[in-house]
This record gives structure tokens, sequence and C-alpha cells, in this order.
């Protein structure tokens, strides 16, 4: 991403309000938009790719 990012909602904003954006549904397809998956197969997305 470039040096000034122009997101919806800032990071900082997202994480000092514990937000955490994911889906249970999963696809091979979507594997590059995963950032992790929890042990409840929760799919956390990657906010560098999903938020712009």
């Amino acid at each position: 991403m470039s040096d000034e990012e122009d997101l919806l909602i800032d990071r900082d904003e997202y994480l000092a309000n514990g937000v955490h954006i994911g889906t249970k549904a999963q696809h091979k397809d979507m594997e590059k938009y995963i950032f992790h998956v929890k042990k409840n197969q929760l799919a956390v997305l990657n906010l560098d790719v999903e938020n712009v």
C-alpha cells in the first residue's frame, strides 16, 4: 500500500475498539483475503486487502 492510505476506517480505530472482521464461510479463492483462521474456524480478513 502507499504511504498515504485511503481506508474506509482507520486501522488504528479498528484495533482500538477490538474489531475483527471475519467470516466462517471460506473458499479457496478467498485465501488472499484471509489474515488468520482462529480455532473456532473464524477466518479473520486482512485489512490491507479488504479495506480499500
